[in-house]
């Protein structure tokens, strides 16, 4: 399924999740695999906490991090959680 910038996105009810050393472990319950993400993953994750728009997701990472580009990057934060996805480590809701 393809993200776009109206899509909400919250977090799997299927995972474990524990902040590391400032960054995000998260592990998938089905199949016990371990997720590790960066800086900007973490941040994005913590917004999931409640279901969030994708649109919403990019503006608090512009107004989060200086050297984001929202026009120039929004396409990054789309593929990553189109990654997190795949990995059913979030959820679109309806």
């Amino acid at each position: 399924m393809n993200i776009t910038q109206a899509t909400v996105i919250a977090h799997s009810n299927r995972i474990a999740a524990r902040l590391f050393e400032g960054k995000m472990l998260i592990v998938t319950v089905d199949d016990s695999q371990l997720h590790r993400v960066d800086e900007v993953g973490t941040f994005i994750w913590d917004l999931l906490e409640n279901p969030l728009s994708v649109t919403k997701i990019i503006n608090a990472v512009a107004e989060h991090f200086d050297e984001f580009n929202k026009e120039n990057q929004k396409n990054e934060i789309i593929s990553f959680l189109e990654d997190l996805l795949k990995k059913k480590l979030i959820i679109i809701q309806n």
